[in-house]
């Protein structure tokens, strides 16, 4: 186990580490049984502002351990500063995946014909429009390094 994985351990012993992915670029994102979390080491330059937003996560002696379906989303907006919609769904579902399977994905919204798929730079966004009226963000995907996305979408909306 790494440092990190063992404080994460001892900081939430009721949840086993399971492994540990480097595919969101220069952070480590950590996955247990229940939850995922996003390392900031101490030494990095955003650790600062990670440890102003961590409140569901945990703060150790070498990172904060920020939690995927909120704080992490605060994190990258305000180190990376992509265009992030608030939540707006009952559940969200925060993963990291590859070009490929960013593609399946797209590819299944765009077949609905009822979601509206943009794309640019940073990568995909989606919105749907509610019987209200109401258009609403469902699924984004932001390019992160090595053909990595951080995506965060409805958890409805795979099923």
């Amino acid at each position: 186990m790494t440092k990190y994985e063992k404080e994460l351990q001892a900081l939430k012993p009721h949840d086993e580490v399971q492994s540990t992915s480097h595919e969101t670029g220069k952070y480590d994102f950590i996955y247990t049984a229940g939850h995922g979390y996003l390392v900031v080491p101490k030494e990095d330059k955003h650790y600062q502002d990670a440890l102003k937003i961590c409140s569901y996560g945990f703060k150790g002696d070498h990172a904060v351990y920020l939690e995927e379906d909120c704080e992490l989303w605060e994190f990258i907006n305000k180190g990376y500063k992509p265009e992030i919609a608030p939540d707006q769904a009952p559940e969200y579902i925060s993963k990291v995946i590859n070009a490929e399977h960013l593609r399946a994905m797209t590819k299944a919204m765009i077949d609905t014909k009822v979601i509206k798929v943009m794309k640019d730079n940073n990568g995909v966004k989606a919105t749907a429009t509610t019987k209200a009226g109401e258009v609403k963000e469902i699924f984004r995907a932001l390019k992160g390094s090595n053909g990595t996305y951080l995506a965060r979408y409805c958890s409805n909306l795979f099923v």
